[in-house]
C-alpha cells in the first residue's frame, strides 16, 4: 500500500509538472519544444495579424495543416526574444510609445503554446506639421498643393509610414513638375510625456531639369529611326518620371543616352 500510495504521488507530480505557464526567463533552459499555437491578444489599433507579421517564430499555415505534424516548430527563446522587440518596434512605429508587450508560454509536456497580450496604451499625436522652403516662395496655390500631399496632420496620429510617406510624397511632387533634384529632409520631436509630435519637412526645389540632346548608340541590329520614333521628349523640354520614351522598346541590344 504505501508502494501504491508513493507511486500515485509521482504520477500526479509528474502530470502536475508538466502543465505550466511559464515566461522566457522561467522556461527551463535544457528543454525542447515544439510549438503547437501562437496567440496574441490585442484589440487596438494594430490588429494581431500586423504583430503576427513581424515575428520570425511562425507555424506554417492554416492550409498545411500536415506540415505541423511532419516538421514541427521547434521553440528557440533566442528568436522569440528578437520577436517581443520586433513586436514592440512595431508598436512604436505606429505611434504607442508607451505600449506593453507580456508574454505566456503555456507548457504541455513537448508542446508550448505561445500567449502575447498587448496593450497598446494612448496613441502619440501630431501636434504641428511644418513645411520650410529653403530656395523658394511657393504660391498660395502650390503652398496648398505640398501640403496636401502631407499624410500627417494636426491631431491625427504620429506613425513612422505616415512620415516616411510625406518626404516621399514631396519630393515626388516637384519631381513631376521637371525639379528632378528636388531633396526633402525631415525631422520630428516625439513627447512622450505630452504624447504630442512636432514634424518639420525641409524642402529644396534645387534647380529645373531639362532634356539635352538624345544619342543613340548600339542599332547595328535596329534602324536609329525606329528607336528615334519611341523618343517624346524634345531638348529643353522639362524632365518628369516616364516622360522620356512612350514604352520600352523592344530588345534590340539599343542603348540611349540621354545628357
Amino acid at each position: 500500500m504505501l508502494l501504491r500510495g508513493i507511486v500515485a504521488v509521482l504520477i500526479v507530480g509528474w502530470r502536475a509538472a508538466a502543465v505550466g505557464a511559464f515566461t522566457i526567463d522561467e522556461l527551463p533552459a535544457e528543454s525542447v519544444y515544439s510549438v503547437a499555437r501562437i496567440r496574441i491578444e490585442s484589440s487596438g489599433d494594430v490588429s494581431p495579424s500586423a504583430l503576427r507579421a513581424v515575428m520570425q517564430t511562425r507555424l506554417p499555415a492554416w492550409y498545411f495543416p500536415w506540415k505541423r505534424w511532419l516538421d514541427p516548430t521547434i521553440f528557440d527563446p533566442r528568436v522569440f526574444r528578437v520577436d517581443l522587440q520586433r513586436i514592440a518596434g512595431l508598436l512604436r512605429e505606429s505611434g504607442h510609445y508607451e505600449a506593453t508587450v507580456q508574454h505566456d508560454l503555456v507548457v504541455e509536456g513537448t508542446k508550448l503554446t505561445i500567449v502575447i497580450s498587448v496593450d497598446e496604451g494612448p496613441a502619440v499625436k501630431v501636434q504641428t506639421v511644418d513645411l520650410e522652403f529653403t530656395d523658394f516662395v511657393p504660391s498660395a496655390v502650390d503652398d496648398a498643393a505640398l501640403r496636401a500631399e502631407v499624410p500627417l496632420q494636426p491631431d491625427g496620429p504620429f506613425t513612422q509610414t505616415a512620415y516616411d510617406a510625406g518626404r516621399d510624397h514631396l519630393e515626388s511632387y516637384l519631381e513631376r513638375r521637371g525639379f528632378a533634384y528636388a531633396k526633402v529632409e525631415k525631422a520630428a520631436v516625439v513627447d512622450t510625456g505630452a504624447r504630442e509630435a512636432t514634424v518639420r519637412y525641409r524642402v529644396t526645389r534645387g534647380i529645373p531639369a531639362v532634356f539635352g540632346t538624345a544619342f543613340v548608340m548600339g542599332t547595328d541590329q535596329v534602324a536609329v529611326r525606329l528607336v528615334r520614333r519611341e523618343i517624346v521628349f524634345r531638348p529643353g523640354t522639362p524632365t518628369t518620371p516616364g516622360s522620356s520614351t512612350r514604352r520600352k522598346p523592344a530588345s534590340s541590344g539599343s542603348a540611349c543616352s540621354v545628357r
